[in-house]
């Protein structure tokens, strides 16, 4: 950082009070500008996080946006080494070849079991509509042989 070139009224040649207000204006104006640099430099830009970081923010109650960012830095800490987040596109899983084959007979078997269970349902509804149409049958053969003994019995013989 530069250093204020000394301004004293010994080193400039006068000694009036407005040289003593324009060092403290150069004073000032300095510490301003130092103060807006570091402060600059410790801004982070979280781009489309930073509607969910307020509003994490304020539903923790958190007053500031370092003790949320303290807080959030601390917690990571409790992490195992090398557990830190990772996205989706960055997990890797490793599987032998034998693994995915036998993943492969499983969801085969679970299809092929669940189609016998269509086709197991779908005979059973054929074999209980079968049994309709028979019991139906016998009912209209009881009928028309009632019909028919009861022309029997009467002696109207009609042919």
């Amino acid at each position: 950082m530069s250093a204020i070139p000394d301004q004293s009224p010994a080193s400039t040649g006068s000694s009036g009070p407005a040289d003593l207000s324009t060092e403290h204006k150069r004073a000032k104006h300095l510490n301003r500008t130092r103060s807006k640099s570091s402060r600059h430099d410790c801004r982070i830009n979280i781009g489309l996080a930073f509607k969910n970081w307020r509003s994490l923010k304020v539903s923790y109650g958190f007053r500031s946006d370092a003790e949320m960012a303290l807080n959030l830095l601390d917690e990571l800490k409790t992490l195992p080494p090398g557990s830190g987040p990772t996205r989706a596109s960055d997990m890797k899983l490793k599987i032998s070849q034998s693994e995915v084959q036998t993943l492969i007979e499983q969801e085969v078997q679970k299809a092929v079991a669940n189609r016998e269970r269509e086709l197991q349902s779908v005979i059973q509804h054929i074999q209980d509509t079968n049994d309709e149409i028979r019991l139906e049958t016998s009912i209209q053969k009881l009928e028309v042989g009632e019909i028919i003994s009861v022309f029997f019995v009467s002696g109207h013989y009609v042919f």
